[in-house]
């Protein structure tokens, strides 16, 4: 939980999360772009 406290309290810490969140969102939208791509034809 301290954790959690120390990422949401300092500057560095948001922009941390902001950064892990842009990254999973990245991996979700790389996985979807593979998937919709290996299904169409040439």
């Amino acid at each position: 939980m301290d954790m959690i406290k120390e990422l949401f309290s300092s500057e560095f810490g948001i922009m941390s999360a902001i950064v892990i969140l842009f990254i999973i969102g990245m991996a979700f939208y790389f996985i979807w772009l593979f998937i919709r791509k290996s299904g169409q034809k040439k």
